[in-house]
């Protein structure tokens, strides 16, 4: 059996007779804020500088932001 693992895609699962699994949300900016002990969030060019780490590839652009994105998540977990 296929399955289906996000929310958005509800209707189409129950379109297709897939399962929907649903999904944990975890919000970086959030996480990154508190373990900061920010008094708001920051976006992806400032938390990097925050961490003294280069914001590489072009901003926006979904790879690269994924890529920046996890190396602030690898800096929380850590």
């Amino acid at each position: 059996m296929q399955t289906c693992n996000t929310s958005w895609h509800y209707i189409a699962c129950r379109k297709h007779d897939l399962e929907n699994r649903g999904y944990v949300h975890i919000n970086v900016k959030t996480l990154f804020a508190l373990k900061k002990k920010l008094s708001h969030e920051k976006g992806i060019s400032a938390a990097l500088s925050l961490l003294k780490i280069p914001l590489e590839g072009t901003h926006h652009r979904g790879v690269d932001d994924a890529n920046n994105i996890a190396k602030i998540l690898n800096w929380i977990l850590n």
